[in-house]
């Protein structure tokens, strides 16, 4: 059985990996659209 000091570590160290992996997600999303636009940029004339 675990105790309450236990159980909120586990909890709080679950919820610290959880929010880094989404921050981390936005990151490397946003930095590969910057990439993305600066290294190879959308043709302007592209039909639509």
């Amino acid at each position: 059985m675990l105790d309450q000091i236990t159980l909120s570590l586990l909890l709080k160290g679950l919820w610290e990996t959880i929010f880094m992996t989404i921050v981390s997600g936005f990151f490397w999303i946003f930095a590969g659209i910057t990439i993305r636009h600066r290294v190879i940029p959308y043709p302007k004339r592209s039909a639509s």
